[in-house]
């Protein structure tokens, strides 16, 4: 059976972790800022409505209602699925100690995301706003270049020559 453009089979999908990461690199994908939405305080393994799947896709449901909302198929494809993605241990797998180390796996994913910093985000500046800022930088750049022909070593040269390079980076990266 295939979903997503993967076989789906009864054979090894990896190590937890390896799954757990193929799951959380799936719910980057599919839903965008889950991390957020997981309530670690109810996190728990061994009932279906507060794993990841639960928190994120049963709506109130349990188990079946989230592998089914989340992979939207009905049989037992959905199992093959949730362990494929670390949703759930492999049958192989018995006892809690499956399912704890599954949740202690995602716990470290969801909060490596958490914790994550914020990405840059694009700045379009107008063609007014471009020409002030080329004069800023410009006049900037000027201003470092003189004090760094008086202070020619230690630690005031260091930091003038970094604010120097930071400034033609600045200006290299804005197309000045």
């Amino acid at each position: 059976m295939n979903h997503d453009g993967c076989e789906i089979t009864t054979g090894a999908f990896g190590t937890k972790k390896q799954r757990v990461q193929r799951g959380a690199k799936w719910l980057d994908e599919k839903r965008p800022g889950w991390a957020k939405e997981i309530d670690l305080e109810k996190l728990n393994y061994t009932m279906g409505d507060r794993c990841i799947l639960g928190q994120l896709y049963a709506n109130g449901g349990h188990w079946f209602s989230a592998v089914k909302n989340a992979f939207d198929v009905t049989d037992a494809t959905g199992d093959k699925l949730a362990q494929k993605y670390g949703f759930m241990a492999m049958d192989h797998e018995i006892g809690l100690s499956a399912n704890q180390k599954l949740q202690e796996l995602w716990v470290l994913e969801i909060e490596q995301r958490l914790n994550a910093p914020d990405e840059p985000k694009s700045v379009q500046f107008t063609e007014s706003e471009m020409k002030v800022l080329k004069e800023l930088l410009s006049s900037h750049y000027d201003e470092l270049a003189d004090l760094l022909c008086t202070h020619e070593s230690g630690p005031v040269h260091r930091l003038l020559k970094a604010q120097l390079e930071t400034t033609v980076d600045v200006q290299r990266k804005l197309g000045i």
